[in-house]
């Protein structure tokens, strides 16, 4: 199966499209030849851009031809997470992403950001089958209740719909986050670490599956009080360097709008939701904005650093604005329309 001077170093069975087989990883690349059909797939380890662990025993592989035409292969095998990670973490195909190390976006291929959506509404849809699946029983037994007496069906109907309305509430709230994460771009800084699975990262955030921890460089996180001297920073600094960002533990973070979270006080002190990543203005979705500026309660009230300066003050209050945060303001009917040129021009700038 190898070739001259190619070396097999692992093989494993999958399952996949195009049939039962074994693909090998040789020192030259990944290899998948089908029962009965012989080579269906030969990768070389420099095309490939990914091999990603999206559940319990699936494996996507993507890979870029011609310089720009990106492709993507997905199987099933037994403990893929383990063989994911070993065949990412020894040919370190993040490397094959071209970066700068300056804080620029990494150009991602439109299949790879699909993939990594993709992955990302996975847990949520696993979640939303089996509710949806009870909503539809008991809207069953409610319509077979119909048409019978009143008094027969009183107490039956009134215990379904009391089933039936947090549900309702759940699925709704699911639907929601999934949208927000369809809406959400994908979009990966060059301060990364290369060996970090895109599917794992948020601009400058990122999640370390060997810590169980998020991992910013928002340098918010950096000036907020006694963020360096915490024991988990500092065997972190310990181990990767300074320079390495900030760590806080998964159990802190929640995931709002489709951006790891964790509470802090604001400057009045006051607990609020901070987002781990500097937002760039296409991560500013419209609910996030919102809930910036005019969120209806705490829970919904949201903080964050934006990749633009912002520059336009609106009000008597001394709030500044990104342009992208005005939008969002003029779309709600808050601000006036006036042409960002004209407001270009009377605060001088180009």
């Amino acid at each position: 199966m190898t070739r001259s001077g190619e070396k097999q170093e692992q093989a494993v069975i999958v399952e996949s499209p195009a049939g039962r087989g074994v693909l090998y990883v040789t020192t030259i690349g990944l290899i998948l030849e089908i029962h009965g059909r012989g080579i269906y797939m030969d990768l070389r380890h420099e095309f490939i851009t990914s091999v990603i662990n999206t559940n319990r025993n699936k494996v996507v592989v993507s890979w870029i031809e011609n310089k720009k035409d990106s492709f993507s292969f997905e199987f099933r095998t037994d403990k893929a997470g383990e063989f994911a990670k070993a065949v990412s973490e020894k040919h370190n195909y993040s490397a094959n992403f071209s970066d700068d190390h300056e804080g620029h976006p990494v150009d991602l291929t439109g299949d790879v950001k699909e993939m990594i959506r993709q992955c990302r509404l996975e847990p949520y849809n696993h979640k939303l089958e089996p509710l949806e699946q009870k909503l539809s029983e008991i809207q069953s037994q409610l319509d077979n209740l119909s048409g019978r007496e009143y008094v027969e069906i009183g107490e039956q109907k009134v215990a379904l719909d009391y089933q039936k309305e947090p549900l309702i509430k759940e699925i709704d709230a699911i639907k929601q986050q999934r949208k927000t994460i369809e809406e959400m771009p994908i979009i990966r800084s060059s301060v990364i670490p290369k060996e970090v699975d895109s599917v794992n990262v948020w601009n400058d955030c990122y999640y370390d599956t060997s810590r169980k921890a998020y991992i910013t460089f928002n340098k918010r996180f950096e000036q907020m009080k006694e963020a360096r001297t915490r024991d988990i920073q500092v065997q972190f600094d310990k181990e990767m360097g300074k320079e390495s960002g900030i760590i806080i533990e998964e159990s802190k973070i929640t995931i709002k709008y489709g951006i790891s979270a964790i509470i802090a006080k604001d400057q009045d002190g006051n607990p609020v939701w901070h987002l781990l990543p500097i937002m760039t203005d296409e991560m500013l979705t419209d609910e996030i904005v919102t809930n910036r500026l005019w969120s209806k309660s705490d829970d919904e009230s949201v903080l964050y650093e934006t990749v633009s300066e912002a520059w336009l003050s609106m009000g008597t209050k001394g709030l500044m604005l990104t342009e992208r945060e005005r939008e969002v303001g003029v779309k709600r009917g808050t601000y006036a329309d006036v042409p960002m040129e004209q407001l270009k021009l009377i605060n001088h700038r180009k």
